[in-house]
């Protein structure tokens, strides 16, 4: 990366990957859960495949205020990876909405010039993403990723993604599940993981890129989730809101403590075993007593036990 900038979603922010697209609740789901999404393989795959998973199975109870988490690869310390949860004062659809609004995200997140739906196969989607750039002789940043749509249950939906190409963006992995509370409330749990080519930013310090990509990340959300709670609202009021109400303080504790996170072996992914693996996620319930290990412990763990991926 020529910049820290390069992949700016906020003009000050590296970068944003978030799981959004057009979701019908009706959507054939010939791919399951679990099925390689064909893209970049990273050494996260298999580990935010896991963090969804435990979440789905037994969705845990989340605070008003944003939690958010950082994890550091042993080897590479500029790999960012985030998980951060909300509870979305909001109903399931109203986030659905937002997170449907394709054609807008230029006004929920600026500095994007174009994002658009390439392919659809059934659930899954391949997405194009533009980012100016605002720094001369710079050019925009493209790069593609794909979407996997599922419903594990009619209160969940979740939205996995995957770099497709390397470039600019060596791998990026993540997750977004949305779960139904009550009426009026919504909990939001996302997971990325991301590797870039950081190149002159390096000299601004690991502590800066790790501040400003968790913001950004951060900031995205926040956006999505004032939007969500106030229909009336414009995307670029939602967007100032979420600007002005970012917690700055819960940022820098995040990078400050963040732990290693040892990724469980890509090897372990292993689409060739396609077995009962949708039935089993159909049976996942929001109310299920299914003891659950923290999607936390798994990323912060290497030595949890891997999961064998289906399709």
């Amino acid at each position: 990366m020529n910049e820290l900038r390069l992949l700016n979603k906020h003009m000050s922010y590296p970068f944003i990957i978030i799981g959004i697209f057009l979701f019908s609740p009706t959507l054939a789901a010939p791919f399951s859960l679990t099925a390689e999404l064909g893209g970049v393989n990273s050494a996260y795959t298999e580990t935010t495949l896991r963090m969804m998973q435990s979440i789905i199975s037994a969705p845990p109870t989340l605070p008003s205020e944003f939690q958010l988490h950082c994890f550091e690869k042993p080897d590479n310390e500029l790999y960012i990876g985030v998980e951060q949860s909300v509870l979305i004062n909001a109903p399931f659809a109203n986030v659905e909405a937002v997170l449907n609004d394709i054609d807008h995200y230029s006004e929920l997140f600026p500095g994007y010039k174009k994002t658009s739906i390439v392919s659809r196969d059934e659930n899954k989607l391949l997405t194009f993403w533009e980012q100016r750039i605002p720094i001369f002789f710079v050019p925009n940043v493209k790069y593609e990723m794909v979407y996997l749509l599922n419903r594990p249950t009619p209160n969940q939906a979740t939205y996995r993604y995957q770099l497709k190409n390397k470039g600019t963006l060596k791998a990026s992995d993540g997750f977004i599940v949305i779960q139904k509370k009550d009426d009026l409330h919504t909990e939001y749990h996302e997971v990325d993981f991301v590797d870039a080519e950081w190149g002159a930013a390096k000299i601004l310090g690991k502590t800066k890129i790790w501040q400003d990509s968790v913001e950004g990340i951060y900031h995205s959300d926040l956006a999505v989730k004032l939007k969500a709670e106030n229909e009336a609202w414009t995307n670029e009021q939602a967007r100032s809101a979420a600007k002005k109400e970012l917690n700055h303080a819960l940022v820098d504790t995040c990078v400050k403590e963040r732990k290693a996170a040892a990724p469980i072996p890509s090897s372990v992914f292993n689409p060739s075993v396609a077995s009962a693996e949708a039935s089993a996620v159909s049976s996942f319930s929001s109310t299920s007593p299914t003891p659950r290990t923290s999607p936390t412990a798994i990323a912060a763990t290497p030595s949890a036990t891997p999961v064998t991926s289906q399709k």
